[in-house]
């Protein structure tokens, strides 16, 4: 008798855990697939400081390759994109600087932009500054679709099911500018290869 109570206390405490974990995860959402992305990035929704973190860093990326990309590319069309990139990703990292100022509570109180590249971003940064000629234009293009591939979606996601009423909107108010970037990165890739 000893020996089955044993073994029911084992087995409740073995699967427990696993239990807990599965209970305690919030529900994701599958990306569906909508037109003007590839439906191959699935990001999740996270939270505010999360999202508001995610956000800048790709900001910063975009700003910081289309400058190198205003001076380096070859194609004027590409140069042409990259300085829209710089402006639009300039204002609406301005505006999550206005969002966080403007915040006396909650999650974006007291919160701090990124003051530099996380590491993907800066790899992505550093393999695009070894890049020459025309492969410079078709890397930068390639990580400007890859880039607002994963922007759109999580933009998307947060404007959806977000947990901040100002981000949601920050999020609802710059997705079509995405969508947009995204439209015309893919565009430029395809005149590309052909």
């Amino acid at each position: 008798m000893k020996k089955l109570a044993l073994l029911a206390a084992t087995a409740m405490f073995a699967t427990s855990p696993a239990l807990a974990q599965t209970q305690q995860r919030p529900p994701t959402q599958p990306m569906q697939s909508h037109p003007g992305t590839t439906g191959t990035t699935r990001a999740e929704v996270v939270a505010a400081p999360e999202f508001a973190r995610m956000a800048a860093m790709s900001d910063m990326f975009e700003i910081q390759s289309s400058q190198m990309a205003g001076q380096r590319a070859q194609s004027p069309q590409v140069k042409q994109f990259a300085q829209r990139m710089v402006t639009d990703h300039t204002k609406t990292t301005n505006e999550m600087k206005q969002l966080m100022q403007q915040a006396s509570s909650g999650p974006l109180h007291n919160m701090q932009m990124p003051s530099g590249l996380d590491q993907k971003h800066q790899a992505m940064l550093t393999q695009l500054q070894q890049a020459q000629g025309p492969q410079f234009d078709q890397m930068y293009i390639q990580q400007q679709v890859q880039a607002h591939q994963t922007a759109v979606d999580m933009f998307r996601n947060y404007a959806q099911a977000g947990d901040n009423a100002q981000l949601k909107q920050f999020a609802s108010q710059t997705l079509p500018t995405l969508q947009q970037h995204l439209q015309m990165a893919q565009e430029m890739q395809r005149s590309m290869r052909g």
